[in-house]
């Protein structure tokens, strides 16, 4: 099975959770790694920039093809509506946008019809029990509710596999933001930003969600998500999933 490994956004934490994508992915499926990323990182979101060491990430990952860029933009062409920003705001609308521009950029690196199977993820959520399969889409299932969205109409937004066609899909979201946003639909959060783009552009019956995949969570307290829902059936049981 001929294997990508994309890897995209900022560099976050990224030296503590390499070891994990070795043995949970890379040594288990041997990819080809892309990586579409930037010269510096952010902690976590409130945190100062940092400058990345690109030759060390490089050294570690040895990636067939990256780009860094030196900046986060995305092209500055949408048109907003008067006062509709979502349920997030502007900010968040405009994060979402260069979040898929750098997901729509790793298109470039590689042609996904060179590979039976494509993983998309971010350098700090990686995943473990991961089996691929030859499902046209496949993306973690929730373990507790998300939050601030219905868990039947919302899907995690961080990771997901699936063959080549449907990851290209995948992964050119961002050009279907503006129609998106025309038809009145909320782009302003991720995890309802996921769904729609699924229900509208992919189709639901393309989609499947792995309940075994279990994903890294690295907050101040790091944790898999697994775990946090071990902690909820325990404090707050209605919130599992």
């Amino acid at each position: 099975m001929k294997v990508a490994l994309i890897l995209t956004g900022y560099m976050r934490k990224w030296k503590t959770t390499y070891t994990k994508y070795k043995k949970f992915i890379i040594d288990k499926y041997n990819p080809d790694i892309f990586i579409s990323s930037y010269t510096y990182s952010q902690d976590t979101l409130n945190d100062e920039f940092e400058q990345v060491d690109t030759n060390e990430v490089l050294e570690y990952y040895k990636p067939k093809e990256y780009l860094f860029r030196d900046t986060e933009t995305c092209p500055n062409n949408f048109v907003y509506k008067e006062k509709n920003y979502g349920i997030l705001g502007q900010t968040w609308i405009e994060r979402q946008r260069r979040g898929w521009y750098t997901n729509k950029l790793s298109l470039n690196l590689f042609d996904p019809k060179q590979y039976e199977v494509i993983i998309k993820a971010r350098p700090e959520n990686p995943v473990k029990n991961l089996l691929l399969t030859n499902k046209n889409l496949v993306i973690p299932a929730w373990k507790v509710h998300p939050g601030p969205c219905d868990p039947k109409k919302s899907l995690f937004d961080r990771f997901a596999y699936g063959n080549a066609e449907y990851m290209e899909k995948y992964l050119s979201l961002y050009d279907y933001m503006q129609k998106m946003y025309d038809d009145s639909i909320d782009i302003s959060l991720g995890e309802t930003l996921m769904y729609d783009y699924v229900k509208n552009y992919i189709g639901l019956n393309n989609l499947h969600l792995d309940k075994d995949v279990d994903w890294y969570i690295p907050t101040s307290e790091p944790k898999w998500a697994s775990e946090q829902r071990t902690f909820y059936e325990k404090i707050e049981p209605k919130l599992v999933l």
